[in-house]
């Protein structure tokens, strides 16, 4: 096989294990945000004074939140992404 085939496979393999561990990371994340009540509404929300020094916005954190919340949901209702989580495992190198 060709070296630059198998660069490009290894490639593929190496960003579908980030894409999933990103994916699991930041959906966990989420999770722990609305479990832990952080969110705006939450019993302990986070506010401007938690994030000193962080160079983050409660606001940012919110958005990302729903961000992840999106990308979850898309992946079950866009025809061309519905198993992409199976894909992404048969192709990751990490387990």
């Amino acid at each position: 096989m060709a070296p630059k085939k198998i660069q490009f496979i290894q490639q593929i393999q190496s960003s579908s294990t980030k894409l999933a561990q990103a994916l699991e990371e930041a959906t966990v994340a989420a999770k722990v945000y609305v479990n832990r009540g952080y969110a705006v509404n939450g019993a302990d929300p986070i506010v401007a004074g938690d994030l000193t020094g962080h160079e983050i916005t409660p606001e940012q954190i919110a958005a990302f939140v729903a961000f992840v919340a999106a990308l979850n949901d898309i992946g079950a209702q866009v025809p061309e992404l519905v198993g992409y989580d199976a894909l992404l495992d048969q192709l990751r190198t990490d387990r």
